[in-house]
């Protein structure tokens, strides 16, 4: 089955180009994602959910169980040990003393196992901005090995990783409290936006300046389209992101990606 929509529970992502369908989620051991969202992403349908080190918590708190686990289990308590026994989950077990992170040895795996598939990774945010960085370009390593990571996020925030030359249009309710456009790669070439507060038409973005962000849509638009036709562009939407930074809300903000 091929789609060019990724259904996710803010909205609906519709990519220039066609794949694979249903995707593969990975929950990692970033920041929770709220349970009732995480049930929400597997909704629609999916090729198999994997836990990622403590993403297997993630997992158990929402009442989901993994098809696989991967990781070196160092993040994960005793409740989590035996409720992955007891439900007999295939573990590929990694030691800690390793030269790759868990999440980069699930994308590796994921890759090999089912090439080109996209995937969707929840549970990175939140914690070390080192752990965060990994995690993105992760997503882009992993690329380069035959992985097709659609999105990174949960509820709070996400990211769709743009590479050229392709189009995303984004349909979100509610609307995000921002966007923002983001070169992941030297330079993005051929950069426009339609349907934001401040749009870009066929511009130049750099690595090292990032004066895209901070940008929002407009209510008027229904859809809201963002393409690159050159260089690896990321899509970045937030919502209350700050309010729950500031109140310390949000569950742990332990990363624990490594």
């Amino acid at each position: 089955m091929t789609s060019q929509t990724l259904v996710l529970p803010q909205g609906t992502l519709r990519f220039s180009q066609t794949f694979s369908y249903p995707p593969l989620i990975l929950v990692a051991g970033g920041r929770s994602p709220g349970a009732s969202w995480l049930r929400d992403l597997l909704r629609p349908g999916v090729r198999a959910v994997w836990s990622v080190d403590r993403g297997a918590r993630w997992c158990r708190q929402a009442g989901i169980l993994p098809q696989r686990f991967v990781g070196d289990g160092d993040s994960l308590g005793e409740e989590d040990r035996q409720w992955l026994q007891d439900h007999r989950v295939p573990c590929r077990i990694y030691p800690v003393a390793k030269n790759l992170t868990d999440l980069q040895l699930a994308l590796f795996e994921a890759a090999e196992m089912f090439p080109h598939l996209p995937t969707v990774v929840t549970g990175t945010g939140g914690g070390r901005f080192d752990h965060a960085f990994s995690a993105v370009f992760s997503a882009l390593w992993a690329h380069r090995r035959g992985g097709h990571v659609l999105a990174m996020g949960d509820e709070l925030e996400l990211l769709i990783p743009l590479r050229g030359p392709s189009e995303v249009l984004l349909s979100f309710a509610p609307l995000p409290d921002v966007v923002s456009t983001l070169a992941m790669t030297r330079e993005c070439t051929g950069v426009t936006l339609q349907g934001t507060e401040w749009p870009l038409e066929n511009v130049r973005l750099l690595l090292d300046e990032p004066y895209a962000i901070s940008n929002r849509l407009t209510a008027k638009a229904q859809e809201t389209s963002f393409s690159v036709k050159k260089g690896w562009l990321g899509v970045y939407a937030a919502w209350g992101i700050d309010k729950q930074t500031s109140s310390g809300e949000k569950g742990t903000s332990k990363s624990g990606l490594s």
